[in-house]
């Protein structure tokens, strides 16, 4: 037989239930596309034996692409002008940075290198999102990169005379390497299902990247800072 408390307790959950089944409020799916600017600041760790001197990495500006998906998720206590969002986005996104260093061989060899760096970006988060109309959010996650592509144009001084060569598939830079990503952002509605979202982004890289720039170096990575203009689509979920 079932005491006092397991009723008590069953009523409880029975009632909890009944509450959240007369609810109103009402979950929705978000789809971003969009885009805008990127500029990678690379930085790295100690040098290694016979590595590189001086070095040095100047950023350049470049883009970014994005899609992306989230959908609200229910509190206890929900404010309607306060929702949290679960989702994810992709991003394709271009790294392209000047590098010098002075190689050390059997003399210094000054050398310099175009990098065009191509990234495939994947970042999980949770996105608090609070406003009436005109929305303001903040997210913060996870990542995941890969470098889907790099094209190089590098110039290195041999004995006083300038040797320039290029690759169309420089492996300079490559691999896959993780970090977190932080954005802020606004949301301004265009229509009862599609808004404007204005978006700042900052990553950085945790792990180090791979490639031939990892034997100069015990870790390098970059420091992403984006600037995103996009459209969101909203669907409510079916109940």
């Amino acid at each position: 037989m079932m005491g006092r408390r397991g009723r008590l307790l069953l009523s409880l959950i029975c009632f909890s239930v009944s509450v959240f089944a007369q609810d109103s409020w009402q979950a929705h799916w978000h789809f971003t596309l969009g885009g805008g600017y990127n500029q990678s600041l690379y930085y790295c760790g100690s040098t290694r034996a016979k590595a590189a001197l001086n070095s040095s990495f100047s950023s350049r500006d470049a883009y970014c692409l994005q899609a992306g998906v989230a959908r609200d998720v229910k509190f206890l206590f929900q404010d309607p002008n306060q929702v949290l969002r679960i989702g994810a986005q992709c991003a394709f996104k271009r790294q392209d940075a000047y590098f010098y260093y002075e190689e050390r061989l059997d003399t210094l060899i000054p050398t310099g290198t175009e990098q065009k760096v191509s990234v495939l970006h994947l970042n999980f988060f949770p996105q608090w999102v609070f406003g009436d109309n005109v929305r303001f959010l903040f997210y913060v996650g996870p990542n995941v990169e890969y470098v889907v592509g790099n094209r190089s144009y590098t110039t290195r001084l041999v004995e006083g005379e300038s040797v320039a060569s290029e690759k169309l598939r420089s492996d300079e830079v490559a691999g896959f390497s993780f970090g977190g990503t932080l954005g802020i952002g606004v949301e301004v509605p265009l229509s009862r299902s599609l808004c404007f979202c204005f978006q700042n982004s900052y990553t950085s890289g945790y792990t180090s990247k791979e490639g031939i720039l990892k034997s100069l170096y015990e870790f390098y990575n970059c420091f992403d800072i984006n600037i995103l203009a996009s459209l969101i689509y909203t669907i409510p979920t079916h109940r």
